[in-house]
């Protein structure tokens, strides 16, 4: 595994970025079940807009804390 550290204006941005030397891009999108509106974040959302390689998004339910 290779690790790399990027300085960007934004996230997005970076993402974007990367996506011109990859062959698929996997973004994670979470929303509480409560939440209206845009069901992705802004940085997903510009990516899937602007992404230079095919994108997965993989939806990660937020679970409220069972207290144990």
């Amino acid at each position: 595994m290779t690790t790399e550290l990027v300085q960007a204006h934004s996230p997005a941005g970076a993402l974007v970025d990367a996506s011109a030397d990859t062959d698929l891009l996997v973004v994670g999108a979470r929303r509480p079940a409560h939440s209206l509106g845009n069901p992705l974040g802004h940085v997903t959302h510009a990516v899937l807009h602007h992404a230079h390689c095919p994108l997965v998004v993989v939806p990660s339910h937020v679970r409220p804390h069972s207290g144990d």
